[in-house]
């Protein structure tokens, strides 16, 4: 049963008109200063509804229910992406080269309109809830870290977070158990030489096929060391050298990223492009030097909670709506909350070819079928209570 449907129905317009006007003024990954005054001009507006800012940008607001019971947290990512939108819709951006392309304005307006139906319904219900406004979650080291460091989870029992999933029909959500997104890591090498005319290469330390056998050797990591069974990718994605087709130039600079799951993939993956770098380059008479930099932790939903909230979904819509999604090897920094609390990350279906809400997100012709959010704010506000329920019994 949808205790909240009703009221679901009651905030959705507000919810639309505060996702557009966030829409209309993006601000980039640590930059979301008017965003946030934004944002707590709506919590203000709600008595006995504290706030803080545990960082320079983003917000955290709580509330206490009528009786004693679990505390669940409620997250939404607030920050946009440098880019310039040519989605089309009437409401783009005003702020020119900036866009919210990946759904964090649905994010944030959802994540107050769960704000406003449970406050709404206090005095029926029971302990305690925690909203999230995080900023930063596209921009490394990212938000989450710094709100768990200063405490936004204390007294939390359990977490819950989404994310528009143009990849799923509008209508439906997309989860797993266990992994869900992959550590994410960058690296930098960059390999020196001696440059010289191309016509004497005797008299140079040529760099180039220095690094051609790296990254030859690089890229076969995964294929001959990590378990077939076990996931993992390793990308040499930029390379750079030289300027001239007569010129043997000094040095080469290329980077990467590497995805696992496992603290032990990461580490041997990391090792191993040190050691193969190295032997290469002693090799090649030419030195080289690795700047790997380590990204987000892998994301692992809690597999009872995960499971629970699936089981909601199909209860609040009907069989099906909840599709158990293929671990991805992309990066997301909700895991830092799910480190401390379990929980649940989960997409919400947004995708519509009729209306062009399909393309993928980080995309400048990015959509959101707006007709998505009742089931998706339904979810949100039905979950954390399903969590409570499954807080207690733990």
């Amino acid at each position: 049963m949808n205790f909240f449907r009703e009221s679901v129905e009651a905030i959705l317009p507000q919810v639309i008109t505060w996702r557009r006007h966030l829409h209309q003024h993006p601000e980039p990954s640590y930059e979301e200063f008017q965003t946030t005054e934004y944002l707590i001009e709506q919590i203000k507006k709600l008595p006995d509804v504290t706030y803080e800012r545990l960082s320079a940008t983003g917000v955290v607001a709580k509330f206490s229910c009528a009786r004693p019971g679990p505390v669940i947290a409620l997250r939404g990512d607030i920050d946009a992406l440098r880019m310039s939108e040519e989605s089309g819709e009437s409401f783009s951006s005003q702020n020119e080269g900036i866009m919210h392309a990946c759904g964090h304005d649905s994010h944030a307006a959802m994540l107050l309109g769960a704000l406003y139906v449970l406050y709404e319904h206090r005095q029926e219900l029971e302990g305690g809830f925690v909203f999230i406004f995080q900023a930063a979650e596209e921009l490394f080291p990212g938000g989450a870290k710094e709100l768990v460091e200063k405490g936004a989870l204390n007294g939390v029992s359990a977490v819950l977070g989404q994310h528009a999933g143009p990849w799923y029909p509008t209508g439906h959500i997309g989860t797993c158990q266990g992994y869900i997104t992959a550590n994410s890591d960058t690296f930098e090498i960059i390999v020196n030489g001696r440059g010289g005319h191309a016509s004497a290469p005797q008299n140079c330390l040529d760099p180039i096929p220095a690094a051609a056998q790296i990254v030859t050797a690089v890229q076969n990591i995964v294929s001959r060391h990590i378990p077939a069974n076990e996931q993992a990718v390793v990308s040499i994605t930029t390379i750079h050298s030289g300027s001239a087709n007569n010129v043997i130039p000094d040095t080469v600079v290329m980077t990467g990223t590497t995805r696992t799951y496992t603290q032990e993939n990461r580490d041997y993956i990391e090792g191993a492009i040190r050691r193969i770098t190295a032997h290469i380059a002693e090799a090649f008479e030419v030195t080289a030097e690795v700047k790997y930099k380590r990204g987000y932790g892998c994301m692992y939903n809690t597999p009872e909670y995960t499971q629970a909230l699936m089981e909601l979904a199909d209860e609040l819509y009907g069989p099906g709506t909840a599709i158990t999604a293929e671990p991805g090897m992309g990066g997301e920094d909700f895991g830092c909350y799910l480190e401390k609390v379990p929980g649940c990350f989960y997409y919400y279906g947004s995708g519509n070819a009729d209306k062009g809400s399909d393309k993928p997100t980080h995309n400048s012709q990015f959509r959101i079928d707006e007709d998505s959010f009742p089931v998706a704010l339904s979810i949100m506000v039905n979950g954390a209570i399903r969590f409570q329920e499954l807080a207690k019994q733990k």
